[in-house]
């Protein structure tokens, strides 16, 4: 009984969210400069893309992580469903204002930065949160 005690006490920490918008702050600005340095039309397409997944991203970390614990599970539930629909709704968003106000962006770019932003994003999130625990079966 004292194993289930100390598993279900209040142990568990908050994500490292800060980390990994730190992160993705350093990759745009890493992927900007270097692409800069050649040519500023890939540039822009490249912060362009880049921000397209950290403002949705951010705004997700944001609305999903207020609200943490076992007592408040239907309003975490509830808050992580909105996240993920207001993250959706504001990439396909940015993505169509991009490729139809920005007409003279390169398209290739735009897309590839997002990629290697949504990528490195993704491997730094393994790197920080560690891997999902399994179960002792």
């Amino acid at each position: 009984m004292a194993d289930f005690d100390q598993a279900t006490s209040s142990n568990i920490s908050k994500p490292s969210i800060q980390t990994l918008i730190l992160v993705d702050v350093v990759v745009i600005a890493v992927l900007f400069s270097g692409i800069a340095f050649f040519e500023r039309q890939y540039a822009l397409a490249a912060i362009t893309g880049g921000l397209i997944f950290f403002v949705p991203n951010t705004c997700f970390a944001w609305m999903s992580f207020r609200v943490m614990g076992a007592r408040q599970i239907r309003q975490v539930a509830h808050r992580f469903y909105q996240a993920e629909m207001t993250k959706f709704v504001l990439t396909m968003g940015l993505f169509a204002y991009a490729l139809t106000q920005l007409p003279s962006i390169d398209r290739m770019s735009l897309f590839a930065a997002y990629i290697v932003t949504w990528l490195i994003h993704q491997l730094a999130a393994f790197q920080i949160l560690g891997r999902p625990a399994r179960g002792n079966s």
